[in-house]
């Protein structure tokens, strides 16, 4: 991908010349990011990720039970010719959809949980008697 140039280039041509750079760098970017992708199926099919949803119930309960199984997520990566690919994008939509979910509880019950640490260490650094000299 050269663009010959004869004198020094316009305005016109560095902006078309930077358009296909982008555009170029960009695919590589996704290629790169499907055969990582690839590449982590593969790496799952013989090391299978931990399952989710073992940090316990008590912590987010009503997220656990939107929470995939272990073999509705092992079946969505499981390689085998789909006869139905439309139907399998679909699947795999709606399981990501359902995981976001879940990693949006996760984000909050985070930031709850830290704001209960940071909340509990001032409690804490005001409760010593040195502190309130």
């Amino acid at each position: 991908m050269s663009i010959a140039h004869l004198g020094e280039p316009t305005g016109l041509e560095t902006a078309s010349t930077r358009r296909a750079v982008r555009a170029e760098r960009a695919e590589v970017v996704r290629w790169r990011r499907l055969l990582r992708a690839r590449l982590d199926l593969l790496v799952a099919s013989f090391a299978p990720p931990e399952p989710l949803g073992a940090m316990g119930w008590d912590v987010l309960p009503d997220a656990q039970l939107r929470l995939p199984s272990s073999e509705e997520l092992h079946q969505a990566i499981a390689e085998r010719e789909q006869a139905d690919r439309v139907t399998a994008m679909r699947q795999l939509r709606v399981l990501d959809r359902r995981l976001s979910a879940y990693a949006d509880e996760l984000d909050r019950a985070l930031e709850q949980s830290t704001e209960s640490l940071v909340m509990a260490l001032v409690a804490e650094e005001l409760d010593r008697p040195d502190a309130r000299d």
